[in-house]
């Protein structure tokens, strides 16, 4: 099922509730009300190919590619002695963490 603006709905909330088009005159900014469907319409457009493009699978793909693997934030207390009881005072949950790995 394909994605559906509900374009109706915003005209008549721009249009009729809020008066968009009078709050524009009074501003003298010059948007009118073709322009402001047409943005509603692109914006419409846009939001199905997003929407297809997602259900195709390709956001999570170049997200899995942009984003960095996020390394570990545990220390390998046991890797190296000499620095475990260092590594132990970094904070209460590593110092946790760090006798928890020591104890096996």
């Amino acid at each position: 099922m394909s994605y559906q603006a509900p374009l109706r709905d915003m005209r008549f909330v721009l249009h009729a509730l809020f008066d968009v088009g009078g709050h524009c005159a009074l501003l003298g900014n010059g948007l009118e009300r073709e322009l402001i469907d047409g943005v509603l319409e692109e914006g419409a457009r846009y939001a199905a190919a997003y929407r297809q493009y997602v259900d195709n699978g390709w956001a999570q793909d170049l997200l899995d590619e942009a984003l960095p693997k996020r390394p570990s934030t545990r220390p390998n207390c046991t890797a190296r002695p000499s620095t475990s009881s260092a590594c132990c005072r970094a904070s209460a949950a590593t110092a946790k963490h760090c006798l928890e790995a020591r104890t096996g």
